[in-house]
């Protein structure tokens, strides 16, 4: 199956933006920020949190608000995605797309670190990261994370001039050894503009740190979940005291979801279904409308929204768009295609709900209709009804344009398995 031109932008590919679908060119201006700014501030703060492993499911869940009281609060006065996606299944698939704007085939990877930290990263890759283009632009860039690999020189969550590391080794740091520097940092932001970073790792498995310390490990993780809630409480106390109301924005998110025995299949990295990929995404602050938002959106977004709040550009060839006018309460379709990717798999999600996903290993192709198959329980891509067939090899011919397209290339240099 060819990509042709009717994959880019046609009928083979509804929706989609035709400029995601070439690889990016050195004459290619970049993306202006949207319209009128979202506060009227010359020093905005934007902090971006990610929750290791935190299902979308799980703060979607009502029935906990009182197991987590601050969290459902932060839901509740945020525009809530209710359908994000990840990138990656992998902590350092998910997170490096995020802040390079490009996903994981579209970057350079080897083997980086050494002993026990040794595996595969894009550190060598030269994509700039978001942000050390926020500090090229005079703006203050602080992160604080629990474990060995979201160190700059991983590549993952790099290019920040100031960065803490609350954990060595192979030990994920404790959520008070992240909350603390990050709210005294927060503590003292000037009036200037600053990007802050953090990275909690509850509730990561062995889901041991939350007060339910026997029964199921879904049980044992949702109290991890509630661990958290005190943590935020103290960050939205200082986000709302007198130094940064009306001037901070909070992205919480996650790297990626976990599965407890869907499709065979525990924790996660392994695949791409909707319970490694579906996360929340909250956005709180000013000029936000508190609202429901149902399009489909990809962390790949973050990226670009960021730029965005400090009305900055986004590059032509990165693979996310601006969330602004989501926030500012517009009802817009975005364009670019909603990717995942991990061990050699890739997936896409159309705008139709049409999901398929390819293992470029086993040569396997899988695609779910999620608009009555949420749960990806009915592969259609050989046994399916005609017409969702048809939509099927729409998205497969969708992604292969876009990886013919943007794939990175180089003598020697073969796309490498990440386990």
């Amino acid at each position: 199956m060819g990509p042709g031109d009717d994959a880019v932008g046609g009928p083979r590919a509804p929706g989609s933006g035709a400029r995601f679908f070439r690889a990016a060119r050195a004459e290619d201006p970049p993306i202006p920020p949207t319209g009128q700014p979202l506060a009227d501030t010359s020093a905005p703060v934007v902090v971006f949190i990610t929750i290791d492993a935190l299902r979308a499911d799980a703060l979607a869940d009502r029935g906990r608000d009182a197991t987590w009281p601050t969290l459902a609060r932060l839901r509740d006065e945020s525009a809530w995605f209710t359908r994000a996606r990840s990138p990656g299944s992998q902590t350092a698939v998910s997170l490096t797309a995020t802040f390079s704007g490009r996903t994981f085939s579209e970057l350079f990877w080897a083997r980086h670190g050494v002993g026990s930290a040794r595996f595969e990263y894009a550190a060598a890759d030269p994509t700039p990261r978001l942000p050390a283009m926020l500090d090229e632009e005079g703006i203050d860039t602080f992160k604080v994370v629990g474990t060995n690999f979201l160190a700059n020189e991983f590549g993952t969550a790099s290019g920040f001039a100031r960065e803490t590391l609350a954990s060595q080794g192979r030990r994920h740091a404790k959520a008070r050894e992240i909350e603390g520097p990050l709210v005294e940092a927060l503590k003292k932001v000037r009036r200037e503009p600053a990007f802050f970073y953090a990275h909690f790792m509850e509730p990561h498995a062995p889901y041991d740190r939350g007060e339910v310390k026997e029964g199921s490990k879904k049980e044992r993780y949702l109290s991890e979940i509630a661990a958290l809630d005190e943590t935020f409480d103290r960050l939205l106390t200082v986000l709302d005291g007198p130094r940064l109301r009306g001037r901070a924005w909070l992205v919480v998110s996650s790297d990626h979801g976990e599965a407890f025995g869907e499709h065979d299949s525990w924790e996660h990295t392994k695949t791409l279904y909707d319970e490694m990929i579906r996360v929340p995404l909250l956005v709180r602050g000013p000029g936000v409308v508190p609202r429901v938002i149902e399009e489909p959106v990809t962390l790949l977004d973050v990226g670009p929204t960021v730029l965005d709040l400090f009305r900055l550009p986004t590059p032509s060839g990165w693979a996310g768009q601006t969330l602004v006018p989501l926030l500012r309460g517009d009802d817009v379709a975005l364009e670019r295609p909603i990717l995942a990717e991990g061990r050699l798999r890739r997936a896409i999600v159309m705008p139709d709900g049409m999901k398929v996903i390819v293992d470029l290993r086993r040569k396997v192709v899988e695609a779910y209709d999620l608009t009555n198959d949420q749960m990806e329980l009915v592969d259609v891509w050989d046994d399916g009804p005609p017409g969702a067939r048809s939509r099927a090899q729409v998205a497969a011919a969708a992604l292969e344009a876009y990886y013919l397209e943007r794939e990175a290339r180089a003598p020697g240099y073969r796309p490498v398995y990440k386990p």
